[in-house]
């Protein structure tokens, strides 16, 4: 992974200091399914933080645009990611980068899969856009549904 990290230099190694500022300025929609799943901001990107692997900060200029991860589990790998507002501001065609770094995972993690809250459109695009697939599966939380999604390698 470290050839399509090493191609985007708006990916760094996350810190706290992301995560902190991540938990202070996430999208709208990603606060909601945190809130949705029980979790405050904070808490909720440090056990992902404390949990990954992996964990990577994209940024726009000098700006945090997302933070990802993948947690790993017997037989499968979990990816998350979260957003600020700025994702708004980043073009698809810049995002390149997280197909490669998705091909790198699948190398080391033949089964990523997790679930997304139904509500969270924009993720619920950019989980199709890179290439995962809805299982069908499916959970409530507080009277909400989360979709599961898998790829394969």
């Amino acid at each position: 992974m470290s050839d399509a990290i090493d191609q985007c230099k708006q990916l760094i190694a996350t810190t706290a200091v992301d995560i902190q500022y991540l938990a202070d300025n996430l999208r709208e929609a990603d606060r909601l399914e945190m809130h949705h799943l029980g979790y405050e901001p904070e808490a909720g990107l440090m056990q992902s933080f404390s949990l990954s692997e992996v964990c990577y900060s994209g940024y726009l200029g000098d700006e945090l645009v997302c933070v990802f991860g993948v947690c790993p589990g017997e037989g499968l790998a979990v990816p998350w990611m979260m957003g600020t507002p700025a994702m708004s501001k980043v073009k698809r065609e810049t995002l390149t980068w997280a197909v490669e770094v998705k091909a790198a995972l699948s190398e080391k993690y033949p089964v990523l899969s997790n679930y997304v809250w139904a509500g969270n459109t924009t993720h619920i695009r950019w989980i199709k856009w890179l290439g995962f697939a809805f299982t069908g599966e499916q959970f409530e939380r507080s009277g909400e549904t989360f979709l599961q999604f898998i790829s394969r390698k």
